[in-house]
């Protein structure tokens, strides 16, 4: 039997042409319809299939090929499409492992089992990830944890900027202490509402480490400026309680910035210290505030997304769902499951 279609000779069982696919039982009843004009009808205007001469036979598909489309099928959703052959088209596109958020490179010793309860319950570290989810977990089962970059329980083997050993968590009485083994660049905790400040403490903010002094009483006001004889003419001269500096990785301070008022804001877009480039402070992130009467310095985070992180002094005892940052990694301390 002979395609209509296609002129390919097939055999007198076959219901479908294998080269175009063409119904050849139904090649005898096609007919070619237009659109009916005023005062017709469909009848009147079907025509037989006109007749011209056949294109050259296209050979048929090896069963184990596959004839692919003449254009990529669509990736969107499958609605309305309920065959078999139409929903192959519209399989999901799994995700490139470019766009996938870094899993931080922990190394945890191993652990057989979990710990049993003990009087202030099984203690862990939870890593939180960059995309703000949970990743590994650590149970503190002898009471003490070490952090390094080549010692101790957990290993940050790649953040550089972790020393070899570098911070500990361990059990005292009823509680949980974090204590900072003379690491180089600190252990940071999260500032919950508020915390006071002291002369040469490191403040973390977004991506910015600010360290804060407190003015000497000789350095509050210089007094005015005499050249030759001539009082130096400026801006009117305010006093100076403190400065904050950045601390940068080059192991210098730059960009002195002198509190003068009994509070500052700093963020990204509004307060008295800005930094516009850093995407990991938010608008209104954190402020100091003086005490005129004490003479004492004030932290307070501002609701900011990324938190405020004092770098502690020694050692401080941790609370339920505390957040501390050892080099570029974030951990979550708490209790239970």
């Amino acid at each position: 039997m002979e395609c209509q279609r296609c002129g390919l000779s097939n055999a007198e069982a076959a219901r479908f042409c294998p080269g175009c696919g063409n119904a050849l039982s139904a090649a005898a009843s096609v007919m070619h319809t237009e659109r009916p004009g005023p005062g017709e009808t469909m009848a009147s205007v079907q025509h037989p299939p006109p007749q011209h001469s056949p294109p050259p036979p296209a050979a048929p598909p090896r069963p184990s090929q596959r004839v692919p489309p003449p254009y990529p099928p669509y990736r969107g959703a499958a609605a309305g499409l309920g065959s078999t052959a139409a929903a192959e088209a519209f399989d999901l596109v799994p995700r490139p492992e470019s766009m996938r958020p870094g899993a931080p490179e922990v190394a945890f010793a191993p652990q057989l089992r979990r710990p049993a309860a003990s009087v202030v319950g099984p203690a862990h570290l939870a890593v939180i990830s960059q995309d703000g989810s949970t990743g590994q977990t650590h149970w503190i089962e002898q009471g003490s944890v070490d952090i390094g970059r080549e010692e101790g329980e957990i290993r940050l083997v790649a953040d550089r900027f972790v020393s070899p050993r570098h911070a500990r968590v361990f059990a005292r009485g009823g509680t949980f202490v974090l204590k900072d083994l003379g690491s180089l660049n600190g252990v940071y905790l999260r500032v919950r509402e508020s915390e006071p400040l002291q002369h040469a403490d490191l403040v973390l903010l977004g991506s910015e480490v600010l360290r804060f002094d407190v003015m000497s009483p000789a350095d509050r006001e210089m007094g005015l400026a005499v050249e030759r004889g001539t009082e130096v003419y400026g801006s009117p001269a305010r006093p100076r309680y403190a400065c904050l500096s950045e601390r940068t990785v080059e192991g210098v301070y730059r960009n002195v910035f002198y509190i003068s008022g009994d509070e500052i804001v700093i963020g990204r877009e509004f307060g008295d210290l800005v930094f516009t480039t850093d995407s990991f402070m938010s608008r209104r992130h954190a402020s100091i505030h003086r005490d005129p009467l004490a003479g004492t310095f004030t932290l307070r985070d501002l609701g900011s997304s990324n938190g405020t992180y004092l770098a502690i002094r020694g050692e401080v005892e941790l609370r339920e769902g505390d957040h501390l940052r050892v080099g570029q990694h974030l951990f979550r301390f708490g209790f239970g499951s």
